[in-house]
C-alpha cells in the first residue's frame, strides 16, 4: 500500500470517529432536555451493583462464651449477616435451635444435654458466612460428686479412729450432728479438702448404743454418714452353756463375764461350737461384730434359733449341717455366699430370709429342709447348683431370679409340695433329675433357651397336667417325663431329633405327635402308657425300639412309617386295643413277642420285604384269624403263634427253611397248615423232638412231590398221616 492510501484511510477512520462522537452528544442532550411526560423519552438501565462481602456481626454485649449449667440450660446469641448463613457445633452434647439461614439479624439458642461426667467439657459453635466464621467457645459445668465406700459404720464402745476415703471432684466441707458432736470429732492434722478424712471417736461409756452422723458436702451435692457405736454392757445370755463357752474363750478381764467390747474384740469362732448337743439359742453371736466367716455349728442338734452378726460375708460349708432342731436363723445383709451343705438337714426350719447380696448358693445348701415352707432365690444368683433343695418337702413356693442360667441336677429332687413355679427366660440348662419326684407340680414353661430336656428332669411329676416345651429343644433324656401320670397331652417342638430311653413311660398321654425331625426314639419311651390310643410316628424313624409301647393297651391303631426296618422285641407287647396295623414296605424283621397279647388283632399281612420273625412275636393274639407272611420269609421263631386260638389256616412261604419249636401250640382251631417248599423246613433246633404242637386233625399240605420227602423225613415223620399233597 502507497503512502497516500495509508493516509486515506487514517482520515476516513476519524471521520467515522468524530461522527459517533456527534450522535452519542446528540443523544445525551435530547434525554437531558425532555420532560419526564415526554412518550418518547425513557430512562437507560442502571448498571448491576457489585455482590456485598458476606459479614457477620456480634455485639460486644452478647456472650460469646456460655457456660451452661451440669443439668443442661441453654443460653442465647444474637448476629446480624448479610448473606446465607450455617451454624454447626464441634460435639454431640451442643444442640443449636437453628443450623442454617437467610440474611438478617438472627437469635440462636445453644443448649446441652446432661452432663454425667465428673469433668468439665468445652466445645464450640462455629457459625459461617461465605468465607467468614465466628466461633462461640461453650463450656458445661461437671456433675459434682461424692463416692463414699460405705454408708454405715458400725464402731466399739472404746475410744478410736475413723478414717476413710472419699472420691469427690468438689471441695468439701464436713457438719457433724449436734448429738454427736460431743463423741465425733474431725482430726485437724488433715487439710479440709483431702480426699482422706480421719475422726476421733471418744470411748462410749454408757451400756446404750449410740447413733450420729457426719454430713459432706460440696458443690451441690452432699452424703451422709451413719455412725452407731456400741454401749460397753455386760452381754446377757439366754442359754447358759452359750455363756460358758463364750467366757470360757473370750473373757480377757477375768470377770465372769462377757462384754460388748470383749465380743467385738473377737475375729475368729470356727469349730468352737462344733457337734455340742447342749446349746439351744445364740442370738448374742450379733455381738460378735468383727468376725467375717460364719463359725461352725454343725450337728448342734438342740439348737433353735441364732443370730449371725452383720459383717459376716459367707456362711461356710457344713456351717449348720444336721442342726435338726434349728427353726429361726437370721442372715446379715452383708452374706455373699453360702456354702454346700450349710442347711443341710436343717428339718425343723420353716423360714430363711436369704440376704439380696447373695451370690452363690452351694451344693445341698438346703437339701432335707423338710419344713422349709417358701424360699426366695436373690437376683445376681446365677447358679442353683445340685441338690440345693432336694428334699425339702414342705417347700410350696420358689422365686427365682432373672439372673438365673443354670438348675443343679436334683435341685428341687422330692419336693412333693412345690405346686407351681416359674423358671426365668435366662435359663439354659435344666440339670438331671433336677424336679423328679415333685409330686404336687402342676404346671412348667421349659425357658426359651433350653436345648435339651435332661434325663429324669421331671420324673415322677404326678400332677404335672400341663407342660410347654420350647422351638430350640432337640433332646428329651432318659426318663424325663416318665410317671407324669397327669400328663394327658403334649406338643413336641419341631426342633426335637431324639426322645430318650423310658421319656415318657407310665405317663398319662392319650395321644402324641412325634415331630418330622426326630430321628430316634429309644427304648421303652412310651411304656406303659395305658392311656395312649393314637400316636403318629415320623417319617424319618428308621426303627421300632424294645417295648417302644409295651402295655400301651388303649392304642387302636398305628402305621409304621416307610424306612422303619425291624420291630423290636416286645414293642407291642400288652397292646390288647390293638385292631390294625400297617408295616412298610422297607420292613425287615419282627423280634422276640413283638405283638404279644394283641389280643384284639384280627388280621396281620407281613410284607414281602420281612425275611425272620423272632420268637413268640405273636404270641396270644387271641382273635388273630387271617396271617399273609412275607413271600421272602425264611425265619420263623419258637412259639411264634402261641395261644391264637382262633387262627384256622396259614400258609408258609417257599424261601422258609426253618420253623421254630411250638409255634402253633395253643392253636385248637388250627385245621391246614400249607407248608410251599419242597425241602422240609428244619423245624426248632433241629432235634427229633422238636414239635409244631398241632391237634392230629390239622393237615399239613406240602407240595405232592415232596410228600414223601416230608413223610420219611427224621423231624417231618410224625406227622406223617396229616402230611398231603397240596390241591391241584
Amino acid at each position: 500500500m502507497s503512502h497516500k492510501d495509508t493516509r486515506d484511510t487514517k482520515l476516513t477512520t476519524m471521520k467515522k470517529l468524530e461522527l459517533l462522537l456527534l450522535v452519542f452528544a446528540s443523544a445525551f442532550l435530547l434525554s437531558a432536555c425532555g420532560g419526564d411526560n415526554s412518550p418518547s423519552s425513557e430512562p437507560s438501565p442502571a448498571p448491576s451493583p457489585t455482590p456485598a462481602t458476606p459479614s457477620i456481626d456480634i455485639a460486644t454485649t452478647e456472650n460469646t462464651s456460655p457456660v451452661l449449667s451440669q443439668t443442661g440450660g441453654s443460653a442465647q446469641l444474637t448476629f446480624k449477616t448479610n448473606a446465607d448463613w450455617t451454624a454447626k457445633s464441634s460435639d454431640s452434647w451442643i444442640k443449636v435451635s437453628q443450623t442454617s439461614g437467610k440474611a438478617g439479624t438472627i437469635t440462636l439458642t445453644i443448649s446441652a444435654e446432661d452432663n454425667d461426667g465428673y469433668d468439665d467439657r468445652k466445645g464450640t459453635v462455629t457459625i459461617s458466612s461465605g468465607s467468614v466464621s465466628k466461633t462461640i467457645n461453650v463450656s458445661q459445668v461437671q456433675k459434682d460428686a461424692i463416692v463414699l465406700a460405705l454408708q454405715e459404720y458400725s464402731i466399739t464402745a472404746t475410744t478410736q479412729e475413723l478414717d476413710f476415703d472419699v472420691e469427690t471432684n468438689v471441695s468439701l466441707s464436713v457438719a457433724i450432728s449436734d448429738d454427736a458432736s460431743s463423741w465425733i470429732t474431725q482430726a485437724t492434722t488433715r487439710a479440709l479438702h483431702s480426699e482422706s478424712l480421719h475422726f476421733d471417736i471418744a470411748e462410749n461409756p454408757s451400756t446404750e448404743t449410740r447413733e450420729g452422723t457426719i454430713t459432706i458436702s460440696g458443690g451441690s451435692v452432699s452424703q451422709t454418714i451413719k455412725v452407731k457405736q456400741d454401749g460397753d454392757g455386760i452381754i446377757t445370755f439366754e442359754d447358759p452353756e452359750v455363756k460358758r463357752i463364750c467366757v470360757e474363750n473370750w473373757d480377757t478381764n477375768k470377770d465372769g463375764e462377757l462384754s460388748l467390747s470383749e465380743a467385738a474384740a473377737v475375729t475368729i469362732i470356727d469349730t468352737t461350737f462344733s457337734n455340742n448337743k447342749i446349746i439351744k439359742s445364740f442370738n448374742e453371736l450379733q455381738y460378735f461384730k468383727n468376725i467375717q466367716i460364719s463359725p461352725y455349728f454343725t450337728s448342734c442338734s438342740n439348737l433353735e434359733k441364732i443370730t449371725i452378726p452383720e459383717g459376716i460375708f459367707s456362711i461356710v460349708s457344713y456351717c449348720f449341717a444336721e442342726c435338726s432342731s434349728l427353726m429361726t436363723i437370721n442372715l446379715p445383709e452383708s452374706i455373699v455366699s453360702i456354702g454346700y451343705e450349710s442347711f443341710f438337714g436343717c428339718s425343723s426350719l420353716t423360714n430363711v430370709t436369704i440376704p439380696d447380696g447373695v451370690m452363690s448358693i452351694g451344693d445341698s445348701a438346703f437339701g432335707g429342709c423338710s419344713s422349709l415352707l417358701n424360699i426366695t432365690v436373690p437376683e445376681g444368683v446365677t447358679s442353683i447348683g445340685n441338690y440345693v433343695f432336694a428334699g425339702c418337702n414342705s417347700l410350696t413356693s420358689v422365686g427365682m431370679p432373672e439372673s438365673l442360667i443354670s438348675i443343679g441336677e436334683r435341685a428341687f429332687k422330692e419336693c412333693n409340695n412345690l405346686n407351681n413355679i416359674t423358671i426365668p427366660e435366662g435359663v439354659t440348662d435344666i440339670g438331671d433329675c433336677a424336679f423328679e419326684n415333685c409330686s404336687s407340680l402342676s404346671s412348667i414353661t421349659i425357658p426359651e433357651g433350653v436345648t435339651t430336656i435332661n434325663q429324669y428332669a421331671f420324673n415322677m411329676c404326678k400332677s404335672l397336667t400341663s407342660i410347654t416345651i420350647p422351638e430350640g429343644v432337640t433332646n428329651i433324656g432318659c426318663q424325663a417325663f416318665s410317671g407324669c401320670y397327669s400328663l394327658t397331652n403334649i406338643i413336641l417342638p419341631e426342633s426335637l431329633t431324639h426322645i430318650g430311653v423310658y421319656a415318657f413311660a407310665v405317663s398319662g398321654l392319650n395321644s402324641i405327635s412325634i415331630p418330622k425331625g426326630v430321628t430316634s426314639i429309644d427304648y421303652a419311651a412310651f411304656k406303659g402308657c395305658s392311656l395312649l390310643s393314637s400316636i403318629t410316628l415320623p417319617d424319618n424313624l428308621t426303627s421300632i425300639v424294645q417295648e417302644l409301647f409295651y402295655n400301651c393297651n388303649s392304642l387302636t391303631n398305628i402305621t409304621i412309617p416307610e424306612g422303619v426296618t425291624s420291630i423290636g422285641r416286645y414293642a407291642f407287647y400288652g397292646c390288647s386295643n390293638l385292631t390294625d396295623i400297617s408295616f412298610p414296605e422297607s420292613l425287615t424283621s419282627i423280634n422276640w413277642e413283638a405283638f404279644e397279647g394283641c389280643s384284639s388283632l384280627t388280621s396281620i399281612i407281613i410284607p414281602s420285604s420281612v425275611t425272620s420273625i423272632g420268637n413268640g412275636a405273636f404270641i396270644d393274639c387271641k382273635n388273630l384269624k387271617n396271617i399273609t407272611l412275607s413271600e421272602k420269609l425264611e425265619t420263623i421263631g419258637h412259639y411264634t403263634f402261641e395261644g391264637c386260638s382262633s387262627l384256622t389256616s396259614i400258609i408258609i412261604p417257599s424261601n422258609v427253611t426253618n420253623i421254630g419249636n411250638g409255634i402253633f401250640s395253643g392253636c385248637p382251631k388250627l385245621e391246614s397248615i400249607e407248608i410251599q417248599s419242597n425241602d422240609p423246613p428244619t423245624m426248632g433246633d433241629d432235634s427229633s423232638q422238636a414239635s409244631l404242637e398241632i391237634s392230629t386233625t390239622c393237615s399239613i399240605f406240602v407240595p405232592s412231590a415232596s410228600v414223601n420227602k416230608y413223610k420219611d423225613h427224621d423231624q417231618w415223620k410224625q406227622y406223617a398221616n396229616q402230611i398231603k399233597a397240596m390241591p391241584e
